[in-house]
């Protein structure tokens, strides 16, 4: 198994716990639908992603995130490993 290193630099209050449900719910589903192959963790990310502009997605999962444009139609903001 080969070991994944990421070297992103944390400040302090840089993570932000945010609710998603029920308020997000609809737009939630409509990512959802645009994007079957993603589970509901990966489109609450996307939905949260979207609603905070300066957010970042960190994640391994390129072949899911890299090609998603979520409902603005916008490349995320994604933090992957090289």
């Amino acid at each position: 198994m080969k070991t994944v290193t990421l070297k992103i630099p944390v400040r302090k209050h840089a993570l932000v716990l945010a609710r998603l449900w029920p308020e997000h719910l609809a737009e939630t589903q409509q990512v959802m639908l645009k994007y079957p192959s993603m589970d509901a963790a990966d489109v609450s990310l996307v939905t949260l992603a979207e609603r905070s502009p300066k957010a970042a997605i960190v994640t391994l999962d390129r072949r899911h995130f890299e090609p998603c444009r979520g409902l603005r139609h916008r490349a995320l903001n994604l933090l992957l490993p090289e």
